[in-house]
C-alpha cells in the first residue's frame, strides 16, 4: 500500500493554468495551499495544532522579552509586527488543517472584540477566499466517493474550482 506522499509524488500537474486570484494580505500563499494534502490521523492533526500554539506562545514570548528595552513607540510597532506575523502563521495552519478548524477562524473573524484586528481582518479571508484542493487530490476523492473516475461519471468537470470555502469548494459539471 503506497503513503500519502508517495501518492502525491506521484500525482500529475493539472492541464490548465491557475486563474488569477484577488491579491490581498496573503497573496503569495494562496496558490502553495491548494497543493498541500488535507493531514490524516488524529496524531498528525494535533501535532499541528500544539505547533501552532507553541508558535503563538513563543512570538508573544519574545514580543514580552524584545519590550524591556524598547520605547513606548517601538514596543508598539513590533506588537502590531507581531499580532500581523503570528495571524499569518495561524491562517497557514488553519488552511492546512481545512474544515472544521477553519471555521474557528471564520467564527473569530465574526466576532472582532475577541482578537487583535490583525487576526480577524486576516481571518476574514477564510469566508470569501479558502484555497482550493489541488485538482488531482480532488480527482482521487470524486473516484473514491462515485466509485469511478470523473470521466465517466461526468459529461463535463472544470477542473479550476470557480468558488471555495471552509468546508468545501465548488466545479461546474455536467452529468
Amino acid at each position: 500500500m503506497a503513503t500519502i506522499a508517495e501518492l502525491m509524488d506521484a500525482l500529475p500537474e493539472p492541464a490548465v493554468e491557475v486563474a488569477a486570484r484577488p491579491r490581498g494580505i496573503v497573496p503569495e500563499r494562496l496558490d502553495d495551499w491548494a497543493l498541500r494534502p488535507v493531514p490524516v490521523g488524529a496524531f498528525r492533526r494535533l501535532r499541528v495544532l500544539g505547533t501552532m500554539h507553541a508558535e503563538i506562545g513563543a512570538a508573544y514570548l519574545f514580543l514580552w522579552l524584545r519590550g524591556w528595552f524598547k520605547s513606548a513607540a517601538e514596543k508598539e510597532r513590533l506588537q502590531a509586527e507581531t499580532h500581523w506575523s503570528t495571524a499569518l502563521r495561524v491562517l497557514d495552519s488553519m488552511s492546512y488543517l481545512r474544515g472544521a478548524t477553519m471555521k474557528v477562524g471564520q467564527m473569530m473573524a465574526n466576532f472582532p472584540d475577541i482578537a487583535p484586528s490583525p487576526f480577524v481582518e486576516t481571518f476574514e479571508r477564510l469566508h470569501y477566499d479558502a484555497p482550493p484542493m489541488h485538482w488531482s487530490l480532488l480527482k482521487e476523492m470524486v473516484h473514491n466517493e462515485l466509485d469511478g473516475d470523473v470521466e465517466e461519471r461526468f459529461a463535463s468537470f472544470e477542473k479550476q474550482a470557480f468558488a471555495a470555502a471552509s468546508m468545501g469548494q465548488v466545479h461546474r459539471a455536467r452529468l
